[in-house]
């Protein structure tokens, strides 16, 4: 008996060691930064149909009000506002949801924010697929994502046509609109650019000699391979210590690394049983 549950723990030890082993995904931020050899802006989680008792508007805000202050602070290279170039290596890692979010923040915030999108606007309807009978019977939480989000939309539809302009054109056309959007008598406070898909499109050397900073945007479920490591050298090479990425759809337990325990929508009666089960029997939010 004793030996048949010391050969079970071992299985269970020896299945974890390989699915960490051969498990390429960035998953959160401490693997993404150790695979990617970056700084990190920043996380992004999943945004969920039903996020049980976690306030996910919170850290949703409280996330991107992060990643605003560090867009914010990038050194600059020349004189104008700051030039920021948002970019993935393949198409819908969630660059557009992330600089469309940032700019509507930091426009409310009254921040002048100009945000060029030269991938074209990628959002197409999603159906939302329905939940498993039988993950709900055995009880696996439900991770669908809530497409009619206000977050998930396209930008343009909350932000002012002068905030938010497409140019799919090639590189020199979307240099010379990106520079004249930083130059124009408006004077805004920060430039966002993302770019096409780095893999599939050219690597636009003449904005990477212009911006004040990079940000590279990873999905946190996909692997990461030898093409995509190969393209990030490259861009280390040209961005140097301007460059940052952010790891978007994590789980949103992950996101407890940034911002501490998670805000969470409890009754009184269920916070006094957590500090109950916790020893903490006078514990309060406050001295």
């Amino acid at each position: 008996m004793i030996l048949a549950a010391l050969f079970g723990g071992f299985l269970v030890l020896a299945g974890i060691f390989i699915t960490e082993h051969f498990d390429h995904t960035l998953r959160n931020m401490k693997t993404a930064a150790r695979i990617l050899r970056l700084p990190p802006l920043g996380m992004f989680p999943k945004v969920l149909l039903k996020p049980g008792a976690v306030d996910q508007k919170a850290i949703q805000q409280r996330l991107l009000d992060m990643m605003a202050q560090k867009l914010l602070q990038f050194n600059l290279r020349g004189k104008g506002p700051r030039l920021v170039l948002f970019m993935s290596m393949y198409d819908k890692e969630g660059k557009t949801v992330l600089a469309g979010n940032l700019a509507r923040l930091m426009s409310q915030q009254g921040k002048k924010v100009r945000y060029l999108n030269a991938g074209g606007p990628v959002f197409t309807a999603q159906r939302l697929k329905p939940y498993p009978f039988s993950a709900r019977l055995l009880g696996y939480p439900d991770t669908r994502i809530d497409y009619s989000d206000a977050l998930l939309q396209d930008p343009g539809k909350h932000l002012d046509p002068i905030t938010y302009r497409i140019n799919d054109g090639h590189e020199m056309e979307l240099t010379t609109e990106a520079i004249r959007l930083r130059d124009e008598g408006a004077q805004p406070d920060i430039v966002l650019v993302e770019l096409p898909a780095l893999l599939q499109h050219r690597l636009p050397t003449a904005l990477l000699e212009q911006e004040d900073g990079c940000v590279l945007v990873c999905r946190a479920n996909r692997p990461w391979g030898e093409a995509d490591e190969v393209m990030c050298d490259e861009l280390r090479e040209k961005a140097g210590d301007r460059l940052r990425f952010v790891v978007n759809g994590v789980r949103l337990q992950e996101t407890e690394s940034l911002l501490g325990e998670l805000p969470r929508k409890r009754s009184a009666f269920r916070r006094r049983m957590k500090n109950l089960f916790r020893l903490q029997y006078h514990a309060k939010n406050q001295i």
